[in-house]
C-alpha cells in the first residue's frame, strides 16, 4: 500500500502537533507588513502582540484587547 493511501484508511488521524494556523502565529513573528504593526510602547504588555489587526479599542477610546492573548490594556499608561 502506498504511503498517501494512509490518510483515506477509516479511523486514522493525521498528526496535526505541528500544524500552523494563522491566528496561532507568534507575535514574534515578523508581520506580512510593516505599515501594520503599532510601536514597541503600544504593544500588548502580556504577549508582545503588536499587529494591528489583532489589537481591538473598545467602543469609548481607552481600552485595548488583544485578540491574541486576552488581555485588556491602556497603551497610554506609562
Amino acid at each position: 500500500m502506498a504511503a498517501y493511501e494512509n490518510d483515506y484508511i477509516a479511523g486514522y488521524t493525521p498528526d496535526m502537533s505541528n500544524a500552523r494556523f494563522d491566528g496561532d502565529r507568534p507575535a514574534s513573528e515578523a508581520p506580512d507588513h510593516d505599515d501594520d504593526v503599532v510601536g514597541p510602547d503600544e504593544a500588548c504588555p502580556c504577549c508582545g502582540e503588536n499587529r494591528m489587526d489583532w489589537l481591538a479599542w473598545d467602543e469609548d477610546g481607552t481600552v485595548v484587547t488583544c485578540i491574541t492573548c486576552g488581555a485588556d490594556y491602556d497603551p497610554n499608561e506609562a
